[in-house]
C-alpha cells in the first residue's frame, strides 16, 4: 500500500488506510482529464460507476452504485467532474445528487494526493488522502473520509447511514477556484444536495483560513475548524426532513463505569459498606452535541433512561450554534447496574430525532474492579506557537500517569515524553520545520489536540 498522511490517533472517526482499501480508478472526465494507474493523478476526473452490494439510502431513493470524484463528492445519477467555479451554490438542480464530506477544486496531479475506497457487504468509505488544489506556491493539503453504510452496520450508530471525519484540512479553494494560497475563492461545500433545487443539508461552506465557526449557513467559517470533527446523520428520509446532525460522537467512549455513593446510612440495607468505609461519591457527566444543517431547522433537546438512575441536573442549550445538552448523574447504591442513557435531538417541525446512546454501569466492586473511568477533555496549552528549537505543555492538571505525544503531518510520531509538573519544556530541535500534532495522554487515555508549527 502506498505511503499516506493520517492522524489516525487524534481522529478516532478515522479508518486506517490497508490493504483492504485500493486507489479509486479516476478514469472518466473531460477530453485528456482521466487519470491513469496506478494512482489515477488528475484535475477533475471521477470513477466510473462502482457497484454497491447493499443499498443506500438517500432521500427515500435507493442506490446501489456510486461515482467517486477527485474533487471530494459521491454523486449518483452521474459523474459529477468539476467543482462549480461560478457564483451558483446549493441547493443545486437535476443531476448533482451528491454526497459532500468536501466538494472543493481539488488537484492530484503530481504526487499531490490520492483518493481510496473498501467496500463491505454492508458500508463503504472513500478517503482523500492528502490531496491538494490547483494554484502555485501550493503548500497545503486535506485528509478527510466518508463512510456510507446500509443504515444497519454497526460502524455508524443510531441506525445512521453517513458519517464525514476530518483529520487534518489545510486549504479551501483553488486558485482556479478565484482563491489564493487556498483561500478566498468559491466556498468549499460540506453537506448532502438532492438534486431538486431545494432540498439540502450543509454542515457549512468553507473559504477562510483559521477555525473560526459561526454556523452552517454562515460564508465566514475557516477550514480549520473541521480538524479532527466528525458528523454523523441519516439521509433515509422523504423531504427536507434530516434531523439535526450529531456531532463527535464516539461510541466506543460511550460505555462509562462508575462506582455508586454510599454514603447514607439507608443504603446500608442495600449492601453499602459501613460508613467508615465510605469514599468519595462519584459524579459523571454525559453530553451530546447536534447541528441544524437543513435551513429553519430547529431542535428540542430531551433524555430517557433506562432503569433507576440518580440524575442530578440537566443542561440545555439552544441558543448557540450547537445544540447541546448535558445529564450529570451521580449514582445511588440502589442503582447498581447497567443503564442506557439517551440524549436526543428533535426536529420541532418534522419531528425526526438523532440519538446519542450512553451505557453506564454502575458497580459495587470499585474497590476491585478497578475499571477506569473515561476522563473529560483535558486543557493544556503549547507555546510558543510557531515555536523555534523549544515549546512548552503548560497545564493545571497534571495527575496520574500523563504523557505527551507528537505526531507529524503524516501520523507518524516522533516524540513521546511523561509530563510530571504542569509545565514542561520540550526540545524540538532536531524536528523539520511544518505543522505537528500534540496529543496529550492521561491513565492511558488519548485527551485533547492541539496544533504546533516549527517555524526557524
Amino acid at each position: 500500500m502506498l505511503a499516506h498522511g493520517q492522524a489516525n490517533s487524534t481522529c478516532k472517526c478515522t479508518i486506517p488506510i490497508d490493504n483492504t482499501f485500493q486507489v479509486a480508478p479516476m478514469t472518466m472526465g473531460h477530453g485528456t482529464d482521466v487519470g491513469t494507474p496506478p494512482l489515477y493523478e488528475n484535475n477533475n476526473a471521477t470513477t466510473p460507476a462502482i457497484a454497491l452490494p447493499f443499498n443506500f439510502c438517500f432521500y427515500g431513493q435507493s442506490y446501489d452504485s456510486v461515482f467517486i470524484s477527485n474533487n471530494g463528492i459521491i454523486s449518483f445519477i452521474k459523474p459529477i467532474y468539476s467543482f462549480i467555479d461560478s457564483p451558483a451554490t446549493v441547493p443545486l438542480g437535476f443531476d448533482t445528487i451528491m454526497v459532500a464530506p468536501f466538494w472543493a477544486d481539488a488537484n492530484t496531479l503530481n504526487n499531490n494526493g490520492v483518493v481510496y475506497y473498501k467496500i463491505t457487504p454492508t458500508y463503504m468509505v472513500v478517503i482523500w488522502d492528502s490531496v491538494k488544489y490547483a494554484g502555485i506556491d501550493v503548500d497545503g493539503w486535506n485528509t478527510f473520509q466518508l463512510t456510507i453504510t446500509d443504515g444497519s452496520d454497526p460502524i455508524l450508530p443510531n441506525g445512521d447511514n453517513v458519517s464525514f471525519c476530518y483529520p487534518f484540512m489545510q486549504w479551501a479553494c483553488s486558485d482556479s477556484s478565484g482563491g489564493f494560497s487556498g483561500y478566498g475563492g468559491t466556498p468549499a461545500f460540506v453537506g448532502v444536495n438532492k438534486g431538486d433545487g431545494v432540498t439540502y443539508a450543509q454542515i457549512s461552506t468553507f473559504a477562510l483560513p483559521g477555525n473560526t465557526y459561526f454556523g452552517p449557513f454562515s460564508p465566514y467559517n475557516g477550514v480549520d475548524w473541521l480538524d479532527f470533527q466528525n458528523f454523523t446523520f441519516n439521509t433515509c428520509v422523504t423531504g427536507n426532513t434530516i434531523a439535526p446532525v450529531i456531532c463527535n460522537n464516539r461510541p466506543e467512549c460511550n460505555t462509562l463505569y462508575i462506582c455508586p455513593c454510599d454514603t447514607t446510612a439507608s443504603e446500608a440495607a442495600l449492601g453499602a459498606p459501613d460508613s467508615s468505609l465510605v469514599q468519595t461519591c462519584d459524579t459523571i457527566n454525559m453530553t451530546a452535541s447536534f447541528l441544524c444543517t437543513v435551513p429553519g431547522q430547529t431542535a428540542s433537546l430531551s433524555y430517557a433512561c433506562t432503569g433507576a438512575l440518580n440524575i442530578t441536573s440537566v443542561y440545555t442549550s439552544t441558543a448557540n450554534i450547537f445544540d447541546t445538552i448535558t445529564v450529570q448523574a451521580i449514582p445511588a447504591y440502589g442503582d447498581t447496574g447497567e443503564h442506557t442513557l439517551s440524549l436526543i435531538a428533535t426536529d420541532t417541525v418534522n419531528h425526526v430525532q438523532s440519538t446519542v446512546t450512553y451505557t453506564i454501569d454502575v458497580t459495587k466492586d470499585c474497590l476491585t474492579a478497578a475499571i477506569a473511568e473515561p476522563k473529560a477533555n483535558m486543557e493544556f496549552s503549547v507555546y510558543p506557537n510557531p515555536a523555534g528549537k523549544t515549546c512548552t505543555i503548560q497545564s493545571s492538571d497534571i495527575s496520574g500517569y500523563t504523557s505527551v505525544r507528537i505526531y507529524d503531518i503524516f501520523g507518524a510520531q516522533v516524540l513521546q515524553l511523561a509530563i510530571m509538573t504542569g509545565k514542561t519544556d520540550i526540545d524540538i530541535s532536531g524536528f523539520a520545520v511544518g505543522l505537528y500534532f500534540v496529543e496529550v495522554i492521561k491513565d492511558g487515555m488519548p485527551l485533547s489536540v492541539k496544533k504546533l508549527m516549527i517555524q526557524r
